[in-house]
């Protein structure tokens, strides 16, 4: 541990190197080897890298992707927006089931002119606001 302090001393007054303690202090919460320490930095280092440009990076199998592919090539995650049994939905399923058809669903009940219609539309406003929901966190890599 008194080796990793040093080294959090001797890299704090170079510029270059701030990346560096930044690691140190997101990632060693509790004392590790110095070699383990550098493998974990090269990957920090190379995942900033990838985001910078048009690459991203598979949380399941680490691999790099251009940020417009939709399916991994080594582990076969999908990015979409909900899961709904084995199935990936993209925007366009989830905006239409989500947003459109519970929309209609209320406009008919609403034209009934009666207790029940009330309910449904209150009923049916919990999917436009699961689908509002996923709509803001965006699309996400799944399995």
């Amino acid at each position: 541990m008194l080796i990793v302090g040093f080294t959090i001393k001797k890299f704090v007054s170079n510029r270059i190197l701030s990346n560096y303690c930044n690691f140190i202090q997101l990632y060693c919460e509790k004392p590790i080897r110095i070699s383990n320490l550098v493998d974990k930095y090269l990957f920090f280092i190379q995942t900033k890298k990838g985001q910078e440009n048009n690459m991203s990076i598979c949380p399941f199998c680490q691999n790099d992707l251009e940020k417009k592919m939709t399916i991994c090539l080594g582990c076969n995650a999908k990015k979409g927006y909900l899961k709904v049994s084995n199935d990936i939905l993209g925007k366009n399923v989830l905006i239409f089931f989500g947003l459109i058809v519970p929309f209609m669903i209320i406009l008919y009940a609403i034209s009934a002119q009666n207790l029940f219609g009330v309910y449904v539309s209150i009923i049916m406003g919990l999917p436009i606001l699961f689908a509002i929901f996923h709509l803001i966190l965006g699309d996400r890599w799944m399995k």
